[in-house]
Order: C-alpha cells, then sequence, then structure tokens
C-alpha cells in the first residue's frame, strides 16, 4: 500500500489521464494534483469520493 499521492499517481497513470486532464475533470487547477501526487498537500475530504469515483476506485482502495 503506498500514500494516498502514490495511489492517485498510480491510477491516474494507469487510465492514461495526465495531471491536466484529471484537474480538468475534478474542477482543480493541476498544480492540486502535483501536490497531491508529491505529498505537500492533500485533497480536501469532499473532494475525495470524487477522485476515486474518476480513479475508478473506492475510498478504502490500496
Amino acid at each position: 500500500m503506498g500514500t494516498l499521492g502514490e495511489n492517485i499517481k498510480f491510477r491516474r497513470e494507469a487510465m492514461r489521464l495526465s495531471q491536466r486532464e484529471l484537474a480538468s475533470i475534478l474542477g482543480v487547477q493541476h498544480v492540486a494534483v502535483s501536490k497531491w501526487e508529491n505529498g505537500s498537500m492533500y485533497p480536501t475530504a469532499d473532494r475525495i469520493p470524487k477522485i476515486a469515483d474518476t480513479l475508478g476506485c473506492t475510498i478504502d482502495a490500496q
């Protein structure tokens, strides 16, 4: 099991989405996705279900 950021990056890349594409789907700036992936910032709790849904996983996915 990786960190939240590592899991977001792994699933994003598996779906062949760029950070910009994922950010656009989620309605955030691409720099936010970058910061989530490198662990310098975390998504807000209300955004996590949409991230999981977009990346095709559950909130508790490892």
